[in-house]
């Protein structure tokens, strides 16, 4: 059986809008085949979130300092790699603030067409200082997992830009600190 909320809704069940993530600068640079890209991303508290509840939001704003790298291989094959550190402020329902994060991500495809690609794609994810709490909870551990899954990529030219959609199936692993996941 599921576990249920307090409104007995059991989590698998849990729908809504997860938080934003807003890029306001970024800077792209491109040497034949190896494409860099560096950029603040932040992440903004939009999402669904109650006190207390299964949460698809976090409540907190979060700022992602991110290095991604694109390099064209021979054959149609193409690697990126993303590194990133997220500095996490204080959820103000909670006064709980969740300690810094350091996330590796990768895909590794073949391009069938060219606007069309299948591949590989996984991360990993530390946490990497001590979460703070109110002194009534209890010290938390620090969180860690790898992903790996199969991902298609769609890159449709469309007003005049090319516009990549991919869909990915992250299975978890070596999870700690946190209950393993799938992402779809």
């Amino acid at each position: 059986a599921a576990v249920k909320d307090k409104n007995n809704a059991s989590y698998s069940d849990r729908f809504g809008f997860m938080d934003a993530y807003l890029m306001p600068l970024a800077l792209n640079w491109q040497w034949d085949k190896l494409s860099v890209l560096a950029f603040e991303g932040i992440v903004a508290p939009t999402g669904y979130y109650q006190k207390g509840e299964l949460n698809v939001g976090r409540n907190v704003w979060t700022f992602d300092h991110i290095l991604a790298l694109t390099w064209q291989l021979p054959a149609d094959n193409e690697l990126s790699m993303t590194l990133g550190y997220m500095n996490n402020l204080i959820n103000p329902a909670t006064h709980y603030r969740s300690g810094d994060e350091f996330h590796f991500d990768y895909t590794l495809g073949h391009y069938l067409m060219p606007n069309l690609a299948l591949g590989v794609a996984g991360s990993h994810y530390r946490q990497t200082t001590a979460d703070h709490a109110p002194a009534n909870l209890l010290a938390q551990q620090h969180s860690e997992a790898s992903t790996v899954g199969p991902v298609v990529m769609f890159t449709p030219h469309f007003a005049g830009r090319d516009i990549t959609m991919s869909l990915k199936w992250l299975h978890e692993f070596d999870v700690q600190g946190r209950a393993p996941q799938d992402y779809l």
